[in-house]
């Protein structure tokens, strides 16, 4: 570079350490020294732009380039090393998107297998939901097939109490009876008893199929 570029209000050299360049709020540029003046005595910028009425510090910015006078080959060796780290920076994210990218295809896999799992689960869920609902009938008609069967006994019983009722009707007394008779009192005893017998065996069994089948249903 020929020459620094100079302050606008006391017109010496900007330096980066000892003169530094600051630009105020309007958009304008002073060195640092006449950027504190402005400021402590409260003075507007100095080129009577009229865009903002005082120079404040905490709107003043330092020009983040460096000013320092360069030869064209620095220059050319400084816009090849920018070039080179733009470059550097380039490959860093094309690698870092191809990491991305992996990284998201071996999550589509894992999302593809849980999906694929959660179909196997939702069809054996399925299915064992049917195969609840057959149990659900079988045991629903043998209920059916045992309650038959229990009034079925309760008319035998029913029948078989009339019958010994006129049996008694007819002789008044068992003693009076002859063998024959007592005979056929203690045969219809018997069966009495054996189908009260069956009748309480059929009852605790269906009390006791009704409790398993809850628990295989829960």
């Amino acid at each position: 570079m020929a020459g620094m570029p100079m302050c606008m209000v006391c017109y010496n050299q900007f330096h980066p350490i000892d003169r530094p360049a600051k630009i105020i709020d309007c958009g304008h540029t002073v060195c640092s020294d006449c950027a504190l003046n402005l400021f402590l005595n409260k003075m507007p910028c100095p080129s009577k732009c009229n865009t903002v009425p005082l120079v404040r510090p905490r709107f003043t910015r330092t020009i983040p380039l460096s000013i320092v006078p360069t030869t064209r080959q620095e220059d050319r060796i400084a816009v090849a090393q920018a070039i080179k780290a733009v470059n550097d920076e380039l490959h860093r994210l094309e690698l870092l998107a191809e990491e991305n990218a992996a990284r998201l295809k071996t999550l589509g896999h894992r999302v593809t297998n849980q999906l694929s799992t959660l179909t196997r689960f939702s069809a054996a869920y399925r299915l064992a939901q049917a195969d609840q609902k057959d149990e659900l009938m079988k045991f629903k008609d043998i209920e059916y097939a045992l309650r038959v069967e229990t009034e079925r006994e309760k008319a035998l019983l029913e029948e078989l109490a009339a019958s010994q009722f006129k049996l008694l009707a007819v002789s008044p007394t068992r003693h009076s009876l002859g063998a024959d008779s007592r005979g056929a009192l203690e045969l219809l005893d018997g069966m009495s008893q054996n189908i009260r017998g069956v009748k309480r065996s059929h009852e605790e069994s269906l009390e006791a199929e009704r409790p398993s089948k809850r628990r295989r249903i829960a």
